[in-house]
């Protein structure tokens, strides 16, 4: 009894052996993070060039200029931080 058994599912297996199936595997559509931002929250825009100071108020303005590039720029950085979940 036990042989038949053994003997039965061998034989259903190389019965089929003349038709074998290929299955394609699904194709399985995956979020990646790059792909949850737009493409300026990224980058950081040019700096500002400080090559033109003649002035003093000239010097207020790249300071200003320059506080809010870096500003724009850390927190472009911090949203791609919190999305990786990478500490500061």
């Amino acid at each position: 009894m036990i042989r038949l058994a053994i003997v039965l599912p061998a034989l259903a297996v190389a019965g089929c052996a003349d038709r074998l199936v290929t299955l394609k595997p699904a194709l399985v559509e995956r979020a990646y993070l790059r792909d949850q931002f737009r493409p300026g929250d990224l980058t950081c825009g040019d700096e500002p060039s400080g090559s033109r100071v003649e002035r003093l108020s000239q010097a207020y303005r790249y300071i200003i200029d320059l506080r809010d590039w870096g500003r724009d720029c850390r927190t472009k950085l911090g949203v791609a931080r919190d999305a990786i979940g990478q500490e500061k």
